[in-house]
């Protein structure tokens, strides 16, 4: 391995940090996958079905880290999946110059126009083969957080690096900028100043060297989304180990600035530790044949490359959360935006359970992270029906913490044993594995596994908005409780849920679980002794607000302190909510709102950082409480 001409050295035995929890890491992730690019519309380069499928790219790129610049030519090899394919077209930005569209005998069949690249074929069968060729180069346009992006690090040394999700792979270069197909296999030279090094997907054939340039060949034989391919060119220390799992060893990498190489090299464990653990519990590791990396960057947070993850650092989290993708995301894609959930829903409760296993006094403060972001606002599904938002799309709340959360509720509901089976076999379903897959196909394996209808589970909690407030109404003396439940939106009318309750009583502890299937459900609690007090869900795997009650009726806040949004619900069916309003301690009103329900909501998001009153009017009666406004 003559290139690595920096620092190559192969670890044996080192002493990883312990990690630390960091609960604002999620937001660095989500920041950088969001890459708000400024567009009203990203149209697929087809309208379905299909009409051929890309089987090969062999991508030659020169650049240079200190110029935003870059020259490239693309070779395309296509598959007609039509009778008669005689047009198609690539993505490729307006910003960038299309020297040429060449097919093998060198016609020009081609040219490029509105953000595409237009390219007339001979008339092909179907199943015949064709290719072509696009020559380009340009600088590529400033979108997000930067689809292709040059900056410094350590005294002044220049980094480029690419960042494509979820649209931003034709800023730097043509290509099929879709959730549609897939790239069978794929070469990538980058030709680059000889003092630097390349980061990309798969392996490393060779290195030339030659009047002060280098040219890296690197080869991926997996098949790979658009987005997950990227570039990486700066000075890199090399750090080579491998990893062994059940089936054989796994070459890791560890591409970082030299300045930061002593600091970040004692994390190296770590990072095999977690490919160890995710090898146990999902499969084998979808690219065993190549390798996995990391590739330091300046951007916050990481991108899950495939093969090679760009990363600011090691930190533990982030560390998991892109190594959880290349099963979730790279192995097995979401085939729409929509679904992003089946990526970010599942990287994002994969770093829990890395907690779980590897730094378990972390994993309840994960859970309970996850569970604040989603009850920050009252709205939203985790299905995302705004393909075209970008934020949206990769909305920490949504995406990431309450698609997690399902998974966390859905593991309590049809056990460890079922859940693993399913999280398994859908990771091996060769109809998805290398694929594209949908929210149906999985709710099959969970419903497989489990052996339990679960689209009402999924319609409330992935297509529905909101979340449920539960009130406990507990009768010590007569040792029963009523549960009651108001919903924070009105797509979801009730959830159904098993509820886990600790009862201390009598010196001694009884654990129930009470299946609750409608509103005001009475439920005995059956306990020996004197009910000394009560605790819902000790462990934290339920979603929503949980509040525990004694005596007669009254208004319940449902947050407090409060951030953006303040709910209150009554505790009887029959209590109707009539007028809210907000006062300060010296009784200046502030805000007021009409109502004629069960539960009110407020966005009080403008409110200073103080507390006031609220006081409510029903048709029984009125009822005051102070809050406390983050």
């Amino acid at each position: 391995m003559k290139w690595l001409a920096l620092i190559t050295l192969i670890y044996g035995e080192i002493v990883a940090q312990s990690p630390i929890y960091n609960p604002g890491l999620i937001d660095e992730i989500v920041q950088c996958e969001q890459k708000s690019h400024s567009i009203s519309k990203k149209s697929s380069r087809n309208a379905l079905p299909r009409e051929f499928d890309l089987i090969y790219e062999s991508i030659r790129l020169t650049v240079n880290p200190s110029e935003k610049y870059i020259r490239g030519n693309i070779e395309f090899r296509v598959k007609s999946l039509v009778q008669g394919l005689n047009y198609l077209t690539i993505d490729c930005s307006d910003s960038l110059k299309v020297n040429s569209v060449l097919n093998r005998t060198g016609q020009f069949i081609g040219y490029h126009k509105n953000n595409k690249v237009h390219i007339q074929l001979k008339n092909l069968t179907f199943g015949q083969f064709d290719t072509f060729f696009i020559a380009y180069e340009g600088i590529p346009p400033t979108t997000g957080l930067g689809s292709f992006s040059c900056d410094y690090h350590g005294s002044n040394i220049p980094i480029l690096s690419t960042l494509s999700e979820p649209y931003g792979a034709s800023d730097w270069m043509p290509c099929t900028n879709d959730l549609e197909d897939k790239i069978d296999s794929l070469d990538i030279y980058i030709t680059c100043p000889e003092k630097y090094q390349t980061a990309t997907n798969g392996l490393l054939i060779n290195k030339t060297s030659s009047m002060g340039k280098s040219t890296f060949h690197w080869k991926h034989n997996y098949p790979i989304a658009t987005y997950l391919i990227a570039i990486a060119v700066t000075e890199y220390a090399i750090f080579i180990d491998s990893c062994q799992l059940k089936s054989s060893r796994l070459p890791v990498y560890q591409f970082m600035y030299r300045e930061d190489s002593l600091n970040q090299a004692n994390q190296f464990d770590i990072s095999k530790k977690l490919i160890q653990l995710f090898d146990s519990l999902i499969g084998e590791y979808p690219f065993i044949k190549e390798k996995y990396g990391h590739a330091q960057w300046n951007k916050g947070g990481g991108m899950e490359h495939q093969t090679m993850s760009f990363m600011k650092d090691l930190n533990f989290e982030l560390n998991a959360h892109e190594l959880a993708h290349q099963w979730f995301g790279n192995k097995i894609t979401c085939q729409s935006w929509g679904d992003i959930w089946l990526n970010e829903g599942f990287a994002t409760y994969l770093t829990g359970i890395a907690y779980e296993h590897l730094a378990p006094i972390y994993f309840p403060l994960f859970i309970q992270t996850q569970m604040r972001r989603i009850m920050y606002q009252s709205a939203g599904s985790v299905y995302c029906t705004d393909t075209m938002n970008v934020g949206r799309i990769f909305d920490n709340r949504l995406s990431y913490s309450k698609g997690a959360m399902i998974l966390h509720q859905l593991r309590w509901l049809i056990g460890d044993t079922a859940f693993y089976k399913a999280l398994r076999n859908y990771a091996a379903d060769s109809n998805l594995t290398y694929q594209f897959a949908t929210s149906s196909k999985l709710i099959q394996h969970f419903e497989s596994a489990s052996s339990m209808d679960l689209k009402g589970y999924f319609q409330n909690w992935l297509y529905g908005e909101g979340y449920p407030i539960y009130l406990f109404k507990l009768n010590k003396a007569e040792k029963r409780m009523i549960v009651a439940q108001n919903t924070t939106h009105p797509s979801v009318t009730f959830y159904k849920m098993k509820i886990p309750v600790s009862i201390y009583a009598g010196g001694s502890k009884t654990n129930l679980v009470l299946d609750y299937t409608y509103n005001q459900q009475e439920f005995p609690l059956n306990v020996l002794g004197t009910i000394d007090s009560i605790k819902i869900d000790p462990d934290n795997w339920l979603i929503g607000k949980k509040i525990i009650r004694e005596g007669l009726s009254e208004i319940i806040v449902a947050n407090n302190p409060v951030q953006n949004s303040l709910i209150l619900f009554s505790s009887s069916p029959d209590e109707v909510i009539e007028l809210v309003q907000i006062v300060q301690l010296d009784g200046k009103k502030c805000m007021e709102i009409l109502v004629q329900s069960n539960i009110a909501t407020m966005d009080v998001s403008k409110l200073a950082r103080n507390f006031y009153l609220v006081h409510t009017k029903t048709n029984k009666g009125y009822f005051t409480e102070k809050i406390w406004k983050e």
